[in-house]
């Protein structure tokens, strides 16, 4: 029985150091990278590296992939961090598990799977100068550690060089993990990546929905709404550009995860929504495109609204001289919608005023 405490080890690892060193370290996806970054950057200059052939869908290695690079943009760490992407493999891994698809998760399939990742990863790490390097791995519950240790070091020994030993999931790394992930709005998901593990996950998500099928609720499918916008905007003149409007919390699926399932799409403008609030927590969530109010808003938020350079619609005379007067006060521009009243007499400036 392997009685070592790796976060331990880590922690005493840590503690002898004399000045930041080099760190290599591999990442499987942004939710389990967060915690782990936010652990080891300020003591490392770290060099995120994606290996996962194991992802049987391209679409989803490309997916995972645009998630670490945003978090690494957005997440504030103590010093920069790099990112490399290893070549995208998945014939390489078949072949290393062949002879063991049957197995159940946890058993050889995945010791097979976890050896070619860190092998290639040890690779990289010895032929681009680094001497060590680690896995973020470790922070799922659903991972031995003692196991992903045994491996690392193994990799690193062929390779002379070091494995940085971790259990990242102890003391409250998978929980952080949640919660940076909750914070950045980071794509989750609940498999590895591998066929094999989607199915058993979706076996799970079947059984779950069998006991809920007497519940109404909504699932979202980010790819089809990305599908979908895509082929909207297809038959849309150029240069025309659209603006996502997800108010209430994007009637209730979540604003923000439905923006950055969009976000990188070139015939997007900017976002709407109803109240100050809404908007404001998209710029405090680090959206920094085109951000419109749809709703009255009250005149004490002007001066923070220009300050985020959040653009309000203007309904009256009265509130486009108030609007002026925070600009000019605060001496910045201050963005804003005209609303005009083109015939229905409900809101909005006539042509007269």
């Amino acid at each position: 029985m392997n009685n070592r405490r790796f976060d331990l080890e880590l922690e005493s690892y840590v503690k002898g150091l004399e000045a930041v060193q080099p760190l290599l370290l591999h990442v499987c996806c942004a939710p389990c990278s967060s915690a782990v970054l936010e652990k080891l950057s300020a003591h490392f200059d770290v060099t995120v590296y994606y290996y996962n052939p194991n992802i049987e869908s391209a679409a989803e290695y490309g997916r995972r992939i645009e998630e670490v690079q945003r978090l690494i943009q957005e997440m504030p760490l103590p010093r920069p961090v790099r990112f490399a992407a290893g070549p995208y493999e998945p014939e390489k891994y078949r072949e290393a598990i062949r002879g063991y698809e049957a197995e159940k998760e946890g058993g050889m399939r995945c010791r097979r799977c976890f050896e070619l990742r860190l092998g290639e990863t040890a690779k990289y790490a010895k032929t681009h100068g680094f001497s060590l390097f680690t896995t973020t791995l470790t922070i799922s519950p659903m991972k031995n550690a003692a196991l992903l240790n045994e491996i690392g070091e193994t990799a690193a020994k062929k390779e002379d060089i070091s494995f940085l030993p971790s259990d990242f999931k102890k003391q409250n790394g998978y929980r952080r993990s949640i919660e940076l992930s909750a914070q950045y709005a980071l794509y989750r998901q609940d498999y590895c990546g591998c066929a094999f593990s989607d199915r058993e996950a979706e076996e799970r998500r079947r059984a779950k929905m069998e006991k809920q099928k007497e519940r109404t609720y909504a699932v979202i499918d980010l790819y089809a709404l990305r599908s979908n916008y895509r082929n909207l905007t297809a038959l849309l003149p150029e240069p025309m550009k659209t603006m996502l409007v997800l108010k209430a919390d994007g009637y209730g699926h979540g604003a923000l995860a439905l923006y950055r399932a969009l976000e990188q799409e070139p015939r997007i403008f900017g976002v709407a929504v109803a109240t100050a609030e809404e908007a404001l927590q998209f710029w405090h969530s680090g959206v920094r495109c085109p951000i419109l109010i749809l709703g009255a808003v009250q005149e004490e938020t002007y001066p923070e609204l220009i300050r985020c350079k959040i653009r309000p619609t203007i309904f009256t005379l009265k509130q486009a001289e108030a609007f002026s007067e925070a600009a000019r006060k605060a001496e910045k521009e201050g963005l804003y919608h005209l609303k005009i009243d083109t015939g229905m007499n409900r809101i909005g400036l006539t042509s007269d005023e």
